[in-house]
């Protein structure tokens, strides 16, 4: 179902523009009077494609200004949240990052008693086996063994809702190092993506000349009509 605001004159090209297809879907150009039918015909449909397309624009121009005019009217205070999010983030984050040193500082030390004790009783242990206080020992190896691993609780939890969420991001130091180890099969080479622009561009530049190490220039050909 066409939408009630496509107009008629953009229903008649469109229609056209169907007929032109079915007129040339099979068409071949086998000699110089059907080369010169052909470029009449590319002109014909370069013209009709230009006029189905100031069509459409005089529809969507106006849809285009009034969305842009949307977006621009948003834009600035949307930054602003933006903005007042990522700043109480980063607050939130350096408390959080205090807090967690607090809590491993008061974790490690704890820990560092834990195993000081185990050391004294295995140590004991050891030296009643000498002796050949055999129970004693094993006493005394059971009560290192059982000795608990401190674990320090985070001191004031988070509110509900609130988390942090830990993502591993990968920083390239030295991209010919990288590189290299592509090279050697050590790094998948899906990391290194392909600047199909400036290769393009290379090739435009230096047309057949162009040799770089595992590329080719491909010369592509394509019609032209004014």
């Amino acid at each position: 179902m066409v939408p009630e605001i496509i107009t008629p004159e953009a229903s008649e090209k469109a229609a056209l523009a169907a007929q032109m297809l079915e007129v040339v879907l099979h068409s071949t150009v086998t000699s110089p009077m059907e080369y010169e039918e052909a470029t009449a015909r590319l002109r014909e449909i370069k013209s009709r494609k230009t006029a189905l397309e100031e069509e459409r624009k005089k529809i969507t121009r106006p849809m285009d200004a009034a969305k842009k005019n949307v977006l621009d009217f948003f834009r600035k205070p949307l930054s602003f949240l933006e903005q007042a999010e990522s700043t109480m983030k980063r607050a939130m984050l350096t408390w959080d990052r205090e807090v967690e040193a607090k809590r491993a500082a008061a974790e490690a030390k704890r820990q560092e008693i834990a195993r000081k004790e185990q050391e004294r009783l295995e140590a004991r242990a050891v030296k009643a086996a000498e002796k050949g206080r055999v129970e004693t020992a094993q006493v005394l190896q059971e009560a290192a063994d059982s000795i608990p691993v401190p674990i320090v609780p985070r001191a004031d939890p988070r509110p509900p809702g609130v988390s942090v969420r830990s993502t591993w991001i990968a920083k390239v130091t030295d991209k010919r190092a990288l590189i290299q180890g592509v090279a050697e099969g050590r790094v998948p080479a899906a990391v290194l993506e392909i600047n199909h622009g400036a290769l393009n561009a290379q090739a435009r530049a230096l047309r057949g000349e162009l040799d770089y190490p595992g590329v080719e220039a491909v010369e592509q050909k394509s019609m032209a009509i004014r």
